[in-house]
């Protein structure tokens, strides 16, 4: 036999005996290990709270469109609350009563979630106001420093921001009325959801 295939056959039977008897010496230090289980938590919460107080109101208007004039415009700034008429040729636009305010929704976040910005978008709108009527558009403005305002455009976020210390905001909200025709007697009404999220 080849002298130098055996000294190969030797060294590797070295190496399998110099495993097995490490591995034979170990069990000593096994049997004194002990296992703790410790689990990993995390607490979370986005919860958002949107209560509505006050709604828009523009208040008792006298609307008188002649046929085939041009459309004629109310509207109500979130900030200040007055509200800017533009009639079209012929048309006329006066206000018989009452003071228009803004509609507010406060918008709250958890306790200690201070200086953090959410998405608003207007939602579903359920145009009620009836024939001649339009609710064209939804403004906002946030007395946040600084502040923000702006008109909605449905289905498009635009971004709310919390002070510094504040985990709540009394957002306040204008809109613009489109007349096109003499509407019905009565009291006309729109239905805006208003959508909050992170």
């Amino acid at each position: 036999m080849d002298f130098k295939k055996l000294k190969s056959l030797a060294l590797v039977g070295t190496a399998v005996v110099g495993i097995g008897l490490l591995s034979q010496s170990t069990p000593s230090i096994g049997a004194a290990t002990n296992v703790a289980t410790m689990n990993a938590k995390l607490a979370t919460t986005s919860t958002i709270t949107a209560v509505a107080g006050a709604h828009v109101d523009f208040k008792t208007w006298l609307i008188g469109v002649p046929v085939a004039a041009p459309a004629s415009t109310l509207v109500l700034n979130p900030n200040t609350g007055v509200v800017v008429k533009t009639p079209g040729a012929g048309v006329q636009l006066i206000q018989l009563s009452g003071t228009p305010n803004v509609g507010i929704i406060t918008v709250s976040l958890p306790a200690g979630a201070v200086g953090l910005s959410l998405q608003m978008t207007e939602g579903v709108v359920t145009n009620t106001l009836g024939a001649g009527l339009a609710l064209t558009s939804v403004s906002y403005y946030n007395p946040q420093t600084p502040a923000e305002t702006g008109v909605l455009t449905p289905g498009t976020p635009v971004p709310v921001t919390f002070g510094a210390a504040s985990v709540s905001v009394p957002l306040q909200f204008g809109a613009t009325i489109t007349a096109t025709a003499t509407p019905a007697q009565g009291l006309h009404t729109n239905i805006v959801n208003m959508v909050f999220a992170f």
